[in-house]
């Protein structure tokens, strides 16, 4: 014990007056090692707590997306319904004989543009009052990206084929109130 005594008394440098023996120096190595391994311990306990973060931000956006994509299906299911009912009442309106049925069908769809119209005008505005809410994908997300892109592209495609079919309809009524006027018309002249 008096050799380990002797060796940490040992000077090791002189600073002016005050002499550092190896005691001192050991001492001192000691406190600094705490500190660097205090500070690797909070270092390490930090980058723990942001990846729970960024994991638990990331699970709420997938969370988020999926809600918006099951939106987004239903939407189109019902949109896709609601043409399939169209162009069943436009073969109805084709097929029948009675001009009184035809012109109910035609009521009838008549409506069903007027409320398909009205559904697409939230789809419309809605996707860009989404957007507003929504948070922006990080510059290096890609698949954020091009997820967005894939949904817009998607809902556009199916405005675009609603109104297509809808003009075509409009068109198609158009002849055949044309072809329902000029028989009577005819058959007016006649009598």
């Amino acid at each position: 014990m008096n050799d380990l005594n002797s060796i940490l008394s040992e000077p090791v440098a002189q600073l002016g007056a005050t002499t550092i023996t190896l005691g001192h120096a050991l001492a001192f190595g000691a406190i600094v090692f705490l500190g660097l391994f205090l500070a690797l311990v909070v270092a390490l306990w930090r980058s723990a707590r942001a990846r729970t973060i960024a994991a638990a931000e990331a699970a709420e956006h997938a969370r988020d997306a999926e809600a918006r994509m099951a939106g987004i299906l239903q939407s189109q299911a019902e949109m896709q319904g609601r043409m399939a009912d169209m162009q069943a009442l436009m073969e109805r309106m084709r097929t029948t004989k009675d001009p009184a049925e035809r012109q109910r069908l035609m009521a009838e769809h008549m409506r069903l543009m007027h409320d398909g119209m009205a559904m697409m005008g939230p789809m419309m505005h809605g996707s860009a009052n989404e957007q507003q809410g929504e948070r922006a994908c990080a510059d290096n997300d890609m698949q954020c990206r091009m997820q967005r892109m894939q949904n817009q592209q998607g809902m556009m495609g199916q405005r675009m084929s609603m109104m297509q079919m809808m003009m075509q309809q409009m068109m198609e009524h158009m002849t055949q109130q044309d072809a329902a006027a000029t028989p009577d018309s005819g058959a007016g002249h006649a009598h």
